[in-house]
């Protein structure tokens, strides 16, 4: 793969985890195209500074700003990836690695569009939490527990549980 400002590598690492992005639709953009354009980039372009999770392009959350509580909202967790490229680095959702900055790579998404699911044979499905666990994945929460989450969670608990500040704060019972 070419990367933006950096160098070509010869060997990747695959990471089967991504840090949540937040409850938004993808907001997503690739950055300028050189060092020097950064300067006058637009950094919000598609409104992707408005992603309401932990991490994402240009972020800064700190601990105060995970309202909702650090028990109430998801960390980082397990990522869907389409099996057919377990091993050979062509799944869009895990082509660059470990090495990657922001990408699919390393973000997901909690929107009610994007549940969970478990890894499926040719289905490329980059924005959503997910593993090839049978009935649900593993996800760290902010205060660093973490928690096995069932394929059938509602969608909307999951939207809220990737949103740092929605006011919503969800019963552990009803995960």
């Amino acid at each position: 793969m070419t990367y933006r400002n950096g160098r070509q590598i010869n060997t990747a690492g695959s990471v089967d985890y991504a840090i949540n992005a937040g409850d938004t639709g993808a907001r997503w953009y690739d950055g300028p195209s050189s060092m020097s354009a950064a300067a006058t980039f637009d950094w919000n372009y598609r409104g992707a500074l408005g992603n309401t999770g932990i991490s994402y392009a240009r972020s800064e959350i700190t601990v105060a700003e995970i309202r909702d509580g650090t028990t109430n909202t998801y960390m980082l967790g397990e990522k869907y990836l389409n099996p057919d490229n377990y091993t050979d680095g062509w799944g869009t959702d895990d082509d660059f690695g470990m090495y990657e900055g922001a990408a699919y790579d390393t973000y997901r998404w909690c929107h009610p569009d994007y549940y969970p699911m478990q890894d499926t044979a040719g289905s490329q499905l980059p924005n959503r939490f997910g593993s090839a666990h049978s009935a649900g994945l593993n996800m760290t929460f902010c205060d660093g527990s973490v928690r096995f989450i069932s394929y059938s969670i509602d969608r909307d608990i999951h939207a809220r549980l990737g949103h740092r500040a929605s006011g919503e704060v969800i019963d552990a019972s009803q995960f």
